[in-house]
């Protein structure tokens, strides 16, 4: 009689790690895909973002050319702008680029869907 028990018992177990199991695939899934579809989301808007500004840079050095009457003057103002802001990103890429990157992934991994309102 006592082992009818155990048996159930350890069969309950089993059911039980294995719903926990299968539960701890199925959040795992939906925060890598929450995860996937943000990063997609964020290359395609740093993609427009970036075609925007090109357009924009060339305007604006076609602009500085006539102020400066010289091609060469205009598009060299412009490539030394950015050479600065490549400097600038450089210097303090960790605070700026690295850290909030980071965080922004650990917060997305560690984010409970239903405490947030969504199902």
């Amino acid at each position: 009689m006592e082992t009818d028990n155990d048996q159930g018992l350890i069969s309950a177990v089993k059911n039980y790690f294995n719903l926990r199991y299968e539960v701890m695939q199925l959040q795992l899934a939906g925060k890598i895909s929450a995860s996937g579809s943000s990063l997609i989301a964020s290359v395609i808007v740093s993609v427009v973002a970036l075609i925007a500004l090109l357009f924009l840079s060339v305007a604006l050095a076609f602009y500085l050319s006539g102020l400066l009457g010289s091609y060469m003057k205009g598009f060299s103002v412009m490539g030394v702008c950015y050479l600065f802001l490549v400097i600038f990103l450089f210097v303090f890429r960790k605070k700026l680029l690295s850290a909030p990157i980071e965080n922004k992934m650990i917060n997305e991994l560690l984010r409970d869907k239903s405490a947030d309102g969504k199902s």
